[in-house]
């Protein structure tokens, strides 16, 4: 995948949060992508596109490489999303102290 697109996508999805959040979403990269999504598919799945920083730069390569590590998670939506859907909370919830942004993390698609 182009290293440029990935890291707009960690910057947009997850960048509100900061690094924290930016490496959540490229665990949940790596999972689609080791289970055989064709890039075309993750760069639908993700919506989100900002001006990416040095880090997001960072984790885009090292995801080019094969060097994050999959976090078992397939899908990772917005607290905005969730509560708009009125998903079930993430199998794991993503956020950083006083901030009210968070990421649901999960195995499955939530509306099933």
């Amino acid at each position: 995948m182009d290293v440029r697109l990935i890291a707009q996508i960690l910057q947009g999805e997850g960048g509100i949060i900061g690094p924290v959040g930016m490496y959540a979403v490229a665990g949940c990269l790596m999972t689609q992508l080791h289970a055989d999504w064709l890039p075309h598919e993750i760069e639908t799945a993700w919506y989100g596109r900002e001006e990416p920083k040095q880090y997001a730069v960072y984790l885009a390569e090292s995801i080019n490489a094969g060097r994050v590590p999959v976090n078992g998670y397939l899908h990772c939506m917005s607290k905005q999303d969730v509560d708009k859907h009125v998903w079930d909370i993430g199998d794991l919830v993503v956020s950083v102290t006083d901030t009210p942004w968070q990421l649901h993390l999960y195995r499955n698609w939530p509306g099933d």
